[in-house]
C-alpha cells in the first residue's frame, strides 16, 4: 500500500511539473523507472550582448518647415524681448514723472489733486511755491509748480 501511494504521488507531481513545463519553456520532466521525478533543465540562449555603436558627428540637413519653425521663435522671442524693453523705458519713463523737479499745471487741476499725483504733500506744495493767503487758491493753468 505505501508503494502505491509513492506512485500516485509521483503521477499527481509529475502531472503538476508537465503543466509547468508548458510555463518553463525548454525544460523537461519525466518519472524515472525506481519512480522519483527527473527534471532537466536546458539554459536559455543568453541575450544578445549590446552592440556598441560609434556614432560619429554627421551634419544634421534641417527640413524646410524646421527651418521655418526655429524662424518663427526666434521671431517671437524677439518680439517678447521688445514689448520687455517698451515696458520698461514705461516705467523709466513715469518713474522720471514722478521724481520731476516741476508740475506743469493743466485744466482743471488742483493743488489737492496735484499732490496726491506727484506724491507731494498739500503743504510742502504750498510753502515750496509760496502760495499764502489768497494766493494758495490761485494757480493758473501753464503754471510751473515746484515739487522739490
Amino acid at each position: 500500500m505505501k508503494g502505491i501511494k509513492k506512485v500516485v504521488i509521483t503521477l499527481f507531481s509529475a502531472a503538476a511539473f508537465t503543466s509547468m513545463g508548458s510555463v518553463m519553456a525548454d525544460n523537461s520532466v519525466s518519472v524515472s523507472a525506481d519512480g522519483f521525478l527527473e527534471l532537466t533543465v536546458q539554459e536559455a540562449p543568453a541575450a544578445p550582448a549590446r552592440q556598441s555603436v560609434n556614432v560619429s558627428k554627421q551634419s544634421t540637413v534641417k527640413s524646410a518647415a524646421q527651418k521655418s519653425a526655429e524662424r518663427k521663435k526666434l521671431a517671437q522671442r524677439r518680439a517678447a524681448a521688445e514689448r520687455k524693453k517698451r515696458a520698461a523705458a514705461k516705467k523709466r519713463a513715469a518713474a522720471k514723472r514722478a521724481r520731476s523737479k516741476t508740475y506743469r499745471v493743466r485744466r482743471g487741476d488742483t493743488l489737492t489733486q496735484i499732490s496726491k499725483k506727484t506724491g507731494v504733500s498739500f503743504s510742502r506744495l504750498v510753502r515750496l511755491n509760496r502760495l499764502y493767503g489768497d494766493k494758495k487758491n490761485h494757480i493758473q493753468v501753464g503754471q510751473r509748480l515746484r515739487l522739490r
